[in-house]
């Protein structure tokens, strides 16, 4: 069986993003708010930030780039 890590998201075009979904963090088996973009010239780069209590400023980045 898989393990289901992200959850919920829905399109934003006018923010270009992601949001409204949740991530879940199999090593300390929580589950945080997250949203998640597309970037570079690209669009060959996948940001993915979790945060906590609706505050995104305190939340954690990982980028994910495509191979070619």
């Amino acid at each position: 069986q898989g393990l289901l890590m992200l959850k919920s998201f829905r399109f934003d075009a006018e923010a270009e993003e992601w949001s409204g979904g949740t991530i879940y963090d199999s090593r300390s088996g929580k589950t945080y708010d997250a949203y998640m973009r597309f970037e570079g010239e690209n669009k060959d780069i996948l940001k993915l930030t979790g945060y906590v209590m609706g505050i995104r400023q305190f939340g954690k980045t990982t980028t994910w780039s495509r191979v070619k």
